[in-house]
């Protein structure tokens, strides 16, 4: 009898509201009844907000499986579930994401489901993702980072006249590197391009008001980096 075992890591696990409250996603497989339960919770939030869960093979193409169609005030101790029972192999990533009425992200959590069959009903040791395995009725959260949050950074921080994004990477982007900067209200302050083979990006912000902003860096509509910054 063949069994599907699934490993669930968190990664890019990144939360932009105002009171920095913490959006977990996690799941929990069911194997008697075949399912994978993906839970989270909303956040404590200045606005009214709402959520969409979304699913994809790739991290490129996404499809919708989960929206809220009433915005309203939650807080961090609302819980919500979906049955994923479509389960095949291979990887798969789920994301959530809590925005306002305006559409603004509030938060944004994600984890990898990588499902391996194996006929002996152990586990591969080629398996991509090694860190947690999810068994009968057993939750797994583990924020762990993706390695690739720590290849960017900015600096100075706080930050006059020019804020420096530097790629520290050795993978080759592939894809133009979106760049968008946010005002505390959630307003898009800055957008900003540049190539795939850029490996230090520059961007001017002396005509900011002081204040604290958030920066977002997306590659290929994946998101890379998420940060806070200060402008004196």
């Amino acid at each position: 009898m063949k069994k599907i075992f699934l490993f669930i890591s968190s990664f890019l696990f990144i939360c932009l509201n105002l009171n920095s409250q913490i959006c977990k996603l996690n799941g929990t497989f069911d194997a008697a009844k075949h399912i994978l339960k993906i839970q989270w919770n909303m956040v404590n939030s200045y606005a009214k907000t709402g959520y969409i869960l979304i699913k994809s093979e790739d991290g490129i193409s996404w499809k919708e499986l989960s929206r809220d169609r009433m915005i309203r005030n939650y807080t961090e101790d609302d819980l919500y579930f979906f049955d994923e029972r479509n389960i095949g192999t291979g990887k798969t990533f789920y994301r959530i994401r809590i925005m306002d009425n305006n559409n603004n992200t509030v938060a944004l959590s994600n984890i990898l489901v990588t499902n391996t069959m194996n006929a002996a009903g152990n586990i591969k040791n080629n398996v991509p993702d090694k860190r947690i395995v999810a068994t009968n009725k057993e939750t797994v959260y583990s924020p762990v980072i993706e390695n690739r949050v720590h290849q960017w950074a900015i600096y100075p921080n706080p930050v006059n006249d020019e804020l420096t994004i530097n790629y520290k990477g050795s993978d080759i982007l592939k894809g133009v590197i979106n760049v968008i900067v946010h005002d505390m209200s959630g307003k898009t302050v800055i957008k900003f391009r540049a190539a795939s083979t850029s490996k230090t990006i520059q961007i001017p912000v002396n005509n900011l008001r002081r204040g604290v902003y958030l920066i977002e860096l997306t590659v290929m509509n994946e998101l890379q980096m998420n940060e806070r910054f200060v402008k004196q």
